[in-house]
C-alpha cells in the first residue's frame, strides 16, 4: 500500500480499486486497535514517554509517535465527518 503500509504514495487507480470491508467489521476493527493502544500506553512508563523508540525508523520519541498517530487518526475523522456532512448525513457517531 505504501510507506510503512498505511496507502501513504498509494497512486490513484490503487486507491480507487480498494474496497473497504463492512462498517461493522471496520467498527470492530477500530475498537480493537484503539484497546490495544490504551493498553500499550498503561504499559509505557511516563518516565520513557520521551525516550527515542530503538526501532523507529526516524528516530522519534514514543511521545512524538503516540501523537503523530492520534493526530493522523483524527484527520480522517474530520474527513468523514466533512463528507457525511456534504451529503446531508450527521457525523462520525457510531451508536
Amino acid at each position: 500500500m505504501g510507506r510503512r503500509d498505511t496507502g501513504t504514495e498509494m497512486d490513484d487507480e490503487a486507491a480507487d480499486a480498494l474496497r473497504l470491508p463492512d462498517r461493522a467489521v471496520v467498527v470492530d476493527y477500530a475498537r480493537r486497535v484503539f484497546a490495544r493502544l490504551q493498553a500499550a500506553l498503561s504499559a509505557l512508563p511516563v518516565a520513557s514517554m520521551f525516550t527515542v523508540m530503538a526501532d523507529d525508523p526516524d528516530g522519534d520519541t514514543y511521545a512524538h509517535n503516540i501523537m503523530l498517530y492520534l493526530d493522523h487518526v483524527q484527520r480522517h475523522l474530520g474527513m468523514i465527518e466533512a463528507l457525511r456532512g456534504l451529503q446531508g448525513a450527521a457525523g462520525t457517531a457510531t451508536n
